[in-house]
């Protein structure tokens, strides 16, 4: 069954004692385009959600974004010494000292209100991506395709109806065929009754005419080609397997066969008939973008 660009998909769960939350959605776009936001502390896990993606999705513009909670307890404080400014510091102070004979009285708590010589910085420590996590990420895609597999039904359902309106449609415009043509006889028959006696112009003539219209509106050859199409269209629909462009390309064919009747067939009903085939290939290919 066809799946949907379109979902959504969430998981909380646990991991190196941390609470990780990720969520996932996807809209339709003729490639797999990938964007991952992943906090500082995050930041290596790119690479490996980059391919679990790869891996379970074929097409989308898919966003994810991951976030941890209870940080807290991975957070440090660590205090650096500014070695080379001490250093500096004190051979100043052993100049100054040596070179006006002063007593030296510095002590350690004077080193220590020096601007600069002590650095407080929290940091966080490394978070291994291990199993855990990784069944964690897969759960939230598996919610995405579960969702994608939804509104592929959807679509599903929406594509078989207008399928069938077409495949109506394109019955009505067979079936009016040899009414035109003999609409156009009756008319070629009053028209020379207008112009000759009738009793001396030639019938073989009028038959060879109405030949010549039905062989130039023969359209069997394109309502056929359609009708195979959609056929195959409907394979499609039923497979497991991708086919989204595929089935892009059918629906383009599909209209240029449409075309090709309501220039051929010149009637006015033939001509609605043909609009509303048209209408419904343009509805499907609205929907198809949006398979994966």
């Amino acid at each position: 069954m066809i799946k949907s660009m379109t979902g959504f998909g969430y998981n909380e769960f646990a991991g190196n004692d941390i609470e990780f939350f990720i969520n996932i959605k996807s809209v339709n776009s003729r490639f797999l385009d990938i964007k991952i936001n992943l906090p500082q502390e995050l930041m290596h896990f790119e690479e490996k959600i980059m391919s679990l993606i790869n891996q379970y999705l074929n097409r989308g513009k898919v966003e994810v974004a991951m976030w941890t909670e209870n940080l807290k307890n991975l957070k440090r404080s660590k205090i650096e010494v500014n070695m080379p400014l001490l250093k500096e510091y004190l051979s100043i102070m052993e100049q100054i000292k040596t070179k006006f004979n002063l007593e030296s009285n510095v002590s350690f708590n004077d080193i220590l209100k020096i601007n600069g010589i002590l650095k407080i910085s929290n940091q966080t420590q490394y978070i291994e991506y291990n199993k855990n996590i990784e069944k964690g990420i897969i759960k939230a895609i598996q919610n995405l395709n579960r969702m994608r597999e939804r509104e592929g039904k959807i679509l599903y359902k929406n594509f078989i109806f207008i399928l069938k309106k077409t495949l109506n449609d394109l019955k009505k415009i067979k079936n009016k065929l040899p009414g035109i043509l003999k609409k156009y006889e009756e008319r070629m028959r009053r028209k020379v009754n207008d112009l000759i006696d009738s009793r001396k112009y030639d019938e073989n003539r009028i038959l060879m005419e109405v030949a010549l219209l039905a062989d130039k509106m023969d359209i069997n050859e394109e309502i056929e080609r359609i009708k195979s199409h959609i056929i195959q269209m409907d394979d499609y629909l039923k497979s497991d397997n991708p086919c989204g462009r595929q089935m892009e390309f059918l629906l383009q064919e599909m209209l240029r066969e449409i075309n090709t009747v309501g220039s051929k067939v010149c009637d006015i009903d033939v001509t609605r008939n043909v609009i509303t085939v048209k209408d419904c290939i343009e509805k499907l290919k609205e929907q198809v973008r949006n398979i994966v």
